[in-house]
């Protein structure tokens, strides 16, 4: 048998969500994808729930949230904030560029898996709802800076936030240079509508 680390745990958990959905983020799955016992799972948990919380948790604040917080650490003038949230956007989302051992894991699509769980899970739900107020939060500020028109930036946000999250849930498969060509009609609206007219 193998000693799984804390982390380990954590990182089973995403890719059980991604490959198999919430229903199947079962202990025993846990067990069988790491090979190691259930003592094991409880040296490191209290119960699912508490795995549950966790993995969330590492979601939201290492996963979901982080590249805010690395932008907000910069202080960029605000088109060069939206730049940098679109380049980010339109890149590479393979969580294991930030986290290598989620390789081959695509942050939309665990992402999805989240918010279909939150569908199901109130404490889920609440992960999501929180990540989501924090997203908003972030782009409204970046927008209104940009716009200095606080409807026509909730607009933007909005705009934005559904552009990205709901790429994923359109059954008809987008090219990365059309929604990279999405992306630039989104920032080409802000720049007409800046106060500034930069461009």
């Amino acid at each position: 048998m193998t000693k799984a680390t804390h982390e380990d745990w954590l990182y089973a958990g995403f890719r059980i969500l991604v490959n198999k959905g919430h229903n199947q983020l079962t202990i025993d799955n846990l067990l069988l994808l790491l090979g190691v016992t259930k003592g094991s799972f409880y040296h490191h948990f209290k119960s699912r729930q508490d795995f549950t919380e966790q993995l969330l948790g590492y979601w939201r604040e290492h996963i979901a949230t982080r590249a805010i917080r690395e932008l907000q650490l910069r202080h960029l003038a605000p088109l060069a904030c939206l730049d940098e949230v679109l380049v980010s956007v339109a890149s590479s989302r393979d969580v294991g560029t930030v986290i290598p051992q989620l390789q081959g894991i695509d942050a939309l699509v665990l992402e999805m898996a989240i918010r279909a769980w939150a569908q199901h899970c109130s404490y889920a739900a609440n992960h999501q709802q929180s990540v989501d107020q924090e997203r908003m939060a972030f782009l409204n500020h970046m927008f209104c800076q940009l716009v200095n028109d606080q409807t026509l930036a909730k607009s933007f946000s909005w705009l934005l936030m559904l552009t990205c999250v709901g790429e994923k849930h359109v059954p008809i498969q987008i090219s990365k240079q059309q929604f990279r060509q999405v992306l630039l009609l989104i920032r080409q609206l802000v720049v007409e509508q800046s106060i500034d007219n930069v461009g």
